[in-house]
């Protein structure tokens, strides 16, 4: 799929037919008969292994792009990953954001913004209201509420909760402190 270069009419994209010509073809059409899965509403997954679960009509609005992202959603809604395994393990989880490779990886909560590769990837429980950004932050944390920016901030924080750290590996020797600010 090429995107339009010489516009035919607005909305339309460039697809290479069998004959090796290609063909401009509306963009919302073409996309829904070769990436949609049938039974779901809204949903754009595409990539090896993504969407690879029993994806009920409850699930909602989810984008996924990447080999493995999204491969366990069921029926959350309103996720979106962006990257190699990322959101890989999610299956009823809402408003998820991850963008890069492993992002929220074994995660099962809600409302949790992964940037950075390996960030909050170890997790496998249902964390909730996390934000992390950069390089594998808080990749074994088992608490919610926890903000951290910075590469290998909180690094190995596992239970702790309310937490704010800023800056390369911020709070890199907490592990189960709550309510601080690093």
């Amino acid at each position: 799929v090429l995107l339009n270069t010489v516009d035919p009419g607005s909305g339309f994209i460039i697809v290479s037919n069998a004959g090796g010509t290609y063909d401009f073809e509306d963009y919302y059409t073409y996309l829904m008969e070769n990436f949609h899965i049938p039974g779901t509403q809204s949903n754009f997954l595409i990539g090896y292994g993504t969407g690879r679960a029993t994806i009920t009509a409850a699930a909602l609005y989810n984008v996924g792009v990447g080999s493995g992202a999204m491969g366990a959603i069921t029926s959350g809604d309103k996720n979106t990953a962006l990257g190699y395994l990322s959101l890989n393990d999610i299956t009823t989880g809402n408003s998820n954001t991850a963008l890069g490779s492993e992002t929220l990886a074994l995660v099962t909560g809600s409302y949790n913004t992964a940037v950075g590769s390996d960030t909050m990837n170890a997790t496998a429980v249902g964390i909730s209201y996390n934000t992390g950004v950069g390089y594998k932050n808080m990749p074994v944390v088992t608490g919610s509420y926890n903000t951290s920016l910075g590469g290998e901030a909180l690094l190995v924080l596992a239970a702790g909760a309310s937490n704010v750290a800023a800056g390369y590996q911020a709070g890199y020797a907490q592990t189960t402190a709550s309510t601080n600010t690093l």
